[in-house]
């Protein structure tokens, strides 16, 4: 288990630039993650689409800045394309972050997954144990705005190691660090 420091804020990277990223980073400054907005250098959106967000990166995937990436660091893969996805797994592999999420369903996930490993079949166990896809908790999210809720509560969940508990079934203070 991965010790992530409860007094500084957690870092999270949306990559993608598309209508459900700018609810994701909404609702993450909402809670007080600083957000780092990673768009293609095409994409017509500024920072003023994201407000509250660090900064807004208009970068390929080559050049994403694994520097910046450690153990209070969260990253949603959105793109909404499987290359770029692809892409950016590779170029993410050799940094440690607590969450990698991955957007769309299981089989698309399979896939990338399956496409990444035989590209870069030495990839360490630690980052692979990361990835989450189809990233959120199964909430029954529909909408944007409560997909970015699902995927929110699923990093939380797993930067604290928490089990989904509904708070009903739960015994004792329902807002400790104890199960």
């Amino acid at each position: 288990m991965r010790r992530i420091n409860q007094t500084r804020h957690f870092q999270l990277f949306i990559v993608g630039a598309e209508h459900d990223a700018v609810q994701l980073s909404s609702l993450a400054t909402s809670i007080g993650m600083e957000v780092i907005i990673v768009a293609n250098p095409t994409e017509e959106k500024s920072a003023d689409h994201f407000p509250g967000s660090e900064r807004l990166l208009a970068i390929t995937p080559e050049a994403f800045p694994t520097n910046e990436i450690d153990e209070q660091t969260a990253i949603v893969l959105m793109n909404h394309s499987y290359a770029k996805d692809l892409q950016y797994l590779m170029t993410l592999k050799a940094g440690k972050p607590f969450y990698l999420g991955l957007l769309g369903p299981y089989k698309r996930r399979e896939d990338l997954l399956n496409a990444f490993l035989e590209q870069c079949p030495e990839t360490a166990d630690v980052f692979l144990e990361c990835i989450h896809g189809p990233a959120g908790l199964d909430i029954g999210a529909v909408t944007p705005q409560e997909i970015a809720i699902a995927i929110l509560a699923e990093i939380l969940m797993v930067a604290r190691d928490r089990i989904p508990l509904k708070l009903r079934d739960k015994k004792g203070s329902i807002h400790s660090a104890s199960q």
